[in-house]
């Protein structure tokens, strides 16, 4: 006397539950959804806190976009004693009340030349192991001695400088 006690088989139906059903699906979709999310929040934490790991800049630090159509080079005038300087580089960003600047360079007065003359002539120096005090190429400025900030276009002659600078000395980037 042999009964199939196990086999339910005939009683049960494709009610919503199987493998293809609404629920199946729906569960589906939320699972891509929550993958798509995290994704998304663990690209914001890299790009926030992580991006700037081995670049010698401060992790969480706000990146600067230079305008479109620029060269990518601002000039950065800031309050000193009693005059102002001016700096030509890359602002890499804003941290805790500070400016980054890199590949840093200035205006210095020519030997012979007069600031009181009526065209003194000034030449770019590169902030870098050449200056005599041998200064890594990066300022860090407090962002309240900053007077402006200013996008150089690729036709201004302190890029054109730059650029010529840079092409001389490939490896002071």
């Amino acid at each position: 006397m042999s009964e199939n006690i196990g086999d339910f088989s005939k009683y049960s139906n494709d009610s919503g539950y199987g493998s293809n059903s609404f629920v199946s699906r729906v569960r589906g979709f939320w699972v891509v959804i929550l993958i798509v999310i995290i994704v998304v929040v663990l690209y914001f934490l890299y790009t926030r806190f992580f991006e700037n790991i081995g670049s010698g800049l401060p992790l969480g630090m706000t990146r600067y976009s230079p305008a479109s159509g620029s060269s990518g080079y601002q000039a950065v005038a800031v309050d000193g004693n009693s005059t102002s300087v001016v700096y030509f580089g890359k602002i890499e960003g804003f941290y805790n009340g500070w400016l980054y600047l890199s590949n840093v360079f200035y205006l210095n007065l020519a030997n012979g030349s007069s600031s009181s003359s009526t065209n003194p002539q000034y030449s770019l120096v590169h902030l870098g192991p050449n200056v005599s005090f041998g200064p890594v190429d990066q300022l860090r400025i407090q962002l309240s001695h900053v007077i402006y900030t200013s996008d150089l276009s690729t036709s201004s002659k302190v890029y054109k400088s730059i650029e010529a600078y840079n092409k001389a000395n490939p490896n002071s980037q």
